[in-house]
């Protein structure tokens, strides 16, 4: 990587530092992509026992690993949206530890009043929320949400389960859906 990162920043109302790292050559296809995204979290959580906010992404020539805190997540969309269109990226990981709810497990039944409550609340004070490492993907056609659980046992150092790799959708929306609206072609724009 990059010994020395170039700093992204939204001028206005609001501050935004991105330090952006170059990563030496590309990854060519999404899910080769999500695999070093896969590995270099993995190790970075093995060693540190957490992660930061981070975004790879990548053009026909250059790949990135994006560092940001993310306070205000819609000024960091915008100054990415820009960053992304001035270097043509292609495709891009957003990586974060996040809560899920496995709807799985109760056979997909919820009551209204659960759902109302989640939507209201979120997850943070539910029994049967899970935390995890989330893997958030996409491209012009396809996006991939995979996951790894994070297991924090009473005694001991936090480890990361085996890698849960959810379906493709072809469907997105939300904060880091228009990242890649430069494109303006494929089944997600």
């Amino acid at each position: 990587m990059s010994v020395r990162p170039e700093e992204l920043t939204l001028p206005g109302f609001v501050t935004v530092k991105c330090n952006v790292s170059r990563l030496p050559g590309t990854f060519g296809t999404l899910d080769r992509m999500l695999e070093y995204a896969d590995q270099f979290i993995a190790k970075r959580f093995k060693d540190v026992g957490r992660i930061y906010p981070m975004f790879h992404a990548e053009n026909e020539t250059e790949a990135f690993v994006i560092r940001t805190m993310l306070e205000n997540k819609d000024a960091v969309a915008e100054i990415l949206t820009k960053f992304f269109a001035e270097k043509n990226v292609q495709r891009f990981v957003f990586i974060d530890e996040a809560w899920f709810l496995d709807i799985d497990q109760k056979g997909g039944k919820f009551s209204q009043a659960e759902l109302d409550k989640i939507m209201r609340e979120g997850l943070k004070d539910h029994p049967d929320r899970r935390e995890v490492i989330q893997f958030h993907a996409q491209d012009a056609n396809v996006m991939h949400i995979w996951t790894r659980e994070i297991i924090r046992p009473a005694k001991g150092k936090a480890k990361l389960a085996p890698l849960k790799k959810n379906e493709e959708w072809n469907q997105s929306e939300g904060r880091w859906h228009g990242l890649l609206r430069h494109l303006r072609t494929g089944a997600l724009q």
